[in-house]
């Protein structure tokens, strides 16, 4: 006998039924032990006086915490930067910057942050400077009225800087002197970028885009005397440092947020009670510049604007979470980039209640979870909910539903997640400390499956695009062609097709009707356009197959190896 073949207890009929019943007794303790893991609040970290904002450093060896001041009348006084390490979640640096210091921008490079100060009290605001391995300031630069904003180059180069104003606000651009040959004026303002002085437009959010080609600006007035309906979204070239057009999305524009390829932005703007106007979340194709779809994010029944404050987009690009403060609640939008998590483009999911005025949110860098701030103003502690994304298995919890809520400071505003040490960091405003929270369970850092076939990126034929058999199209492959479409994400970014979605509407280049499938339809759509030359009209960039600047010839004969034949999403 098989020595594992022990004999089972009186009542069972042989050693099978009893091994079964023990392997369904594991499972089931495996599922609760899953189940009960849980996130646990360590020991706050005390710091400066009203932390407002936390930043980890690139490497996430360090959080920073911007800490502003108590003053309630002119002068303030300056406030501080909290260094903590995330070795031992203890203070090791405290930097001296300027008045209410906010955002904190770092050199990708990891060599200098520059950190806004935003003082009410004197004509011009200020950026500090300082060296991020030793945590030494090394100057302050002058910059516009009321900073708000920061945002640095993918090259290390530049530094932009978005100035409120009274009258009317702009950008002011820093040289890092990090980049021989861009400018060598080492964190002096080298030139300001006015928005609309004519109809006093302040900018609110900075955004830039995954190849840093762009820097997006939120202005939060309407570019209008008159009929003030719609602000804008200004798109900046980082190229020429001037404004190359602008993008209207709807009253008081808010936080921005690129998909992780930079093909789609989300935009949230607050709407207008007044005009009857809703608050939104807008999907642009971050290439033509369009708006694609308006989303309106206020839950049913709701009586007034949803108030939203923070977006996050999950990694893999499936979804879209909105806190809405006057709502207490998060919005879920299905960006259908992930056709196997959901396939509704742009439609709200459902809507998670969550705890008294939400304010801030992270969704973790596996997608699994999302953490969101509570304001809670009414009581002595916020809190914290963790909602199970359904992308990644909770162990138990059902999708886009709260699965535990955490008890934090008093009035916490920001989260920072250190996927390096499963940690979350809080910063609460009254309580003048930083809550620690340290994360467990199931797969909240890992490995990326962005296609979600089981297969990771890694070694994925195809990671935006669904086979687990591993099994490539009927037409060729080339280098950089993630979704498998026969055509590299480079060139679907010039074209304005999705580079990460192998099959749908504005998805695969030679599909020019949005059929799923290629044939004379989609090559007579060429008549108009024949023999035409950028930058057109009637030349449009969708038609030009080959990215040569013409809709042509060459372009007709790519569509031979996919004529007659179907995509599969």
């Amino acid at each position: 006998m098989d020595k594992a073949m022990t004999p089972p207890p009186t009542g069972f009929r042989n050693a099978w039924q009893w091994r079964a019943l023990l392997v369904l007794l594991a499972a089931s303790a495996l599922l609760m032990t899953q189940i009960a893991a849980a996130d646990t609040v360590l020991t706050p970290i005390p710091v400066g006086t009203k932390p407002v904002l936390a930043h980890l450093t690139l490497d996430h060896s360090k959080l920073w915490v911007s800490d502003a001041t108590t003053a309630v009348s002119c002068p303030y006084p300056g406030g501080d930067i909290s260094v903590i390490s995330s070795a031992t979640n203890a203070v090791i640096a405290t930097v001296f910057v300027g008045v209410n210091p906010g955002p904190v921008g770092f050199t990708p490079d990891g060599s200098k942050a520059y950190v806004v100060n935003r003082s009410d009290c004197d004509p011009t605001g200020s950026v500090s400077v300082i060296v991020v391995p030793s945590s030494i300031p090394l100057v302050t630069v002058p910059v516009g009225e009321s900073p708000v904003a920061v945002s640095v180059s993918a090259d290390s180069a530049k530094v932009y800087v978005a100035n409120r104003g009274t009258s009317s606000g702009s950008i002011s651009v820093i040289c890092t002197g990090l980049v021989p040959g861009v400018c060598s004026a080492t964190d002096t303002v080298i030139s300001t970028i006015a928005l609309d002085p004519f109809l006093a437009v302040h900018p609110r959010f900075l955004a830039m885009k995954p190849d840093g080609s762009e820097l997006w600006v939120a202005e939060e007035d309407c570019p209008a005397l008159v009929g003030c309906t719609s602000s804008n979204i200004a798109v900046i070239s980082t190229s020429t440092d001037a404004v190359s057009t602008n993008i209207s999305v709807g009253p008081k524009a808010g936080p921005i947020q690129f998909t992780a390829d930079g093909s789609r932005a989300y935009v949230l703007t607050e709407g207008d009670s007044s005009l009857s106007i809703p608050p939104a979340a807008v999907d642009i194709n971050a290439s033509t510049h369009a708006v694609t779809n308006t989303i309106a994010i206020t839950p049913p029944g709701f009586p007034t604007g949803a108030s939203p404050q923070a977006l996050s987009i999950t990694p893999e690009k499936a979804k879209v979470y909105v806190v809405n403060k006057d709502a207490d609640d998060v919005a879920v939008i299905c960006t259908g980039m992930v056709p196997v998590v959901c396939s509704a483009t742009d439609s709200v999911l459902t809507y998670i209640p969550v705890g008294n005025a939400p304010t801030a949110i992270e969704v973790t860098d596996t997608g699994g979870r999302a953490y969101v701030v509570n304001g809670e103003p009414l009581l002595s502690a916020g809190t914290v909910s963790v909602i199970c994304t359904g992308l990644v298995p909770c162990g138990g919890p059902a999708a886009d539903t709260v699965m535990s809520t955490l008890t934090v400071g008093n009035l916490p505003v920001d989260v920072a997640i250190n996927c390096s040490t499963n940690t979350a960091y809080v910063p609460n405003l009254r309580s003048s400390d930083v809550s620690v929270i340290s994360l467990s369970g199931s797969a909240i850092c890992g490995i990326a499956d962005s296609d979600r076939d089981t297969v990771v990126d890694s070694i994925d034929n195809c990671p935006d695009w669904p086979n687990t058999a591993q099994n490539l199209p009927l037409w060729t492959v080339p280098a950089g062609d993630r979704d498998c479409d026969g055509f590299t994400g480079t060139l679907e970014v010039f074209m304005g097709t999705y580079p990460d979605l192998a099959c749908g509407a504005t998805a695969w280049p030679p599909d020019i009707n949005d059929n799923l499938n290629v044939g004379l339809s989609d090559v007579l759509a060429y008549i108009p356009l024949f023999n035409t030359a950028a930058p057109g009209p009637p030349y449009q960039a969708r038609y030009d197959l080959n990215g040569d600047g013409a809709d042509n010839l060459p372009d007709i004969l790519r569509f031979i190896p996919y004529f007659g034949k179907t995509c599969t999403p």
